[in-house]
């Protein structure tokens, strides 16, 4: 089999298994990436990651030479003419005749008549010299729609494109840490203008070889930084951070406790429990796997709730993210099940604060005021008290990716009284 060959199977697997399986794409592409040689997975990445940035753009041009309904096409064969349109159309390191080749050898594996559509598709793409739209948003029309109920058709229309761009990686490091890596002048990197500790490099690929593989440095959104600021833990304080995993909130609040603080770190999820617990063992005073919007915790001074949400605020890296069928109205119940639950282990004069990496309504100030209209001992704190007010929006935190160049997210700040 052909290096070629074998790298549009790999990418087919992926997309097929994200697309029709529903499952996660990173953990399918850090799985698949690992075998294949390191030198091809940058090559992967771009064709597999930029097909679901642009597949609304894509199904429409093969719609446009497929003569037969597209909707009936299974999910295979769609993936193997996705595949193909984007490499021709937007990679330029393979020729156009490689590419249709190894569609229509890959294609045979369907059927040998699908194969002969597959190349009669690709040729003409070519012959008339054409070229996608990307125009589109590019968006299930689910989400536009949930978009519509918060946004203007303007801001949705840049929200779009800013998903649609290659996200920049950010990286948090603390001061000690921070030295080292300026000492190292072969990889430049340029700090983040407003929020601390926060770089990105010239050289991603190179920086997580060299420095967060050594723990020097961790991935993380400066984003996540403003929710552990709004926290705003005290010497003294029990902490409790009651959906933890995979960890980056849990270690920016460390950043900033002493040994006098009492810090609880919990997932329900049992792999991210054990994963939690190798990462933190000698930070945290407790890690535990359970079910928060169920079960008890001990009684906390401040508790971050990073509750399981639809994560469209992170659809720039994730954009399988924009495909998902997710069911808003069921993420909402468990999101206000959990803020209800851990309410109870709040003491008074305590600060809970409730986050989510979604840009929709329904999962952020919805929920705060259910929540709030059924516990009247409980007030919304000014998020501005804590973070600059370019990040506030009607008391909370409340990043616009377009408007701030950051991942989105959304926090409130409440107090028990």
């Amino acid at each position: 089999m052909s290096s070629n060959k074998n790298l549009r199977e790999v990418s087919l697997k992926i997309l097929t298994n994200v697309l029709l399986k529903e499952k996660k794409l990173k953990d399918e592409f850090d799985y698949f990436s690992n075998q294949i040689d390191k030198k091809n997975v940058n090559f992967l990445k771009n064709l597999v990651y930029g097909v679901l940035r642009f597949k609304e753009s894509i199904d429409e041009k093969i719609k446009e030479y497929y003569k037969k309904s597209f909707d009936k096409l299974n999910e295979n064969s769609k993936n193997i003419l996705r595949i193909a349109l984007y490499q021709i159309d937007i990679m330029d390191s393979i020729p156009n005749y490689a590419s249709v080749n190894t569609a229509v050898e890959i294609a045979k594996c369907e059927s040998v008549v699908f194969s002969k559509v597959v190349n009669a598709i690709l040729m003409n793409f070519i012959r008339n010299s054409d070229k996608l739209d990307f125009s589109k948003h590019n968006h299930s029309e689910k989400i536009i729609n949930e978009w519509k109920k918060e946004y203007s058709n303007q801001q949705i229309k840049d929200l779009c494109n800013w998903n649609n761009s290659i996200p920049k990686i950010w990286f948090r490091s603390n001061d000690k840490f921070l030295n080292t890596v300026k000492l190292d002048n072969k990889n430049k990197f340029q700090h983040h203008s407003e929020i601390t500790n926060y770089i990105t490099f010239d050289n991603s690929k190179l920086a997580i070889e060299k420095y967060v593989k050594k723990k020097l440095l961790i991935v993380q959104s400066p984003s996540s930084s403003l929710v552990c600021k709004i926290l705003d833990v005290k010497e003294n304080d029990t902490v409790i951070d009651g959906c933890a995993s995979p960890g980056g909130k849990a270690r920016c609040i460390f950043e900033n406790i002493n040994n006098s603080n009492v810090f609880h770190i919990n997932d329900i999820n049992p792999k991210k429990y054990l994963q939690l617990k190798k990462d933190f063992m000698d930070i945290a005073s407790s890690i535990s796997c359970k079910d928060a919007s169920v079960e008890k915790f001990p009684m906390a001074d401040k508790i971050l709730l990073d509750v399981p949400c639809s994560a469209t605020g992170t659809i720039q890296k994730n954009p399988d993210i924009k495909w998902k069928n997710q069911d808003l109205k069921k993420l909402n119940i468990l999101q206000l099940k959990i803020l209800k639950n851990m309410s109870k282990f709040l003491k008074v004069n305590g600060a809970i604060v409730y986050s989510t990496c979604s840009l929709n309504k329904s999962e952020n100030l919805k929920v705060i005021d259910m929540f709030l209209k059924e516990n009247k001992n409980f007030l919304l704190d000014d998020a501005s008290k804590f973070i600059d007010k370019k990040y506030v929006k009607n008391k909370c935190l409340s990043i616009f990716p377009p408007k701030h160049d950051l991942e989105g997210m959304f926090a409130a700040r409440l107090i028990k009284s």
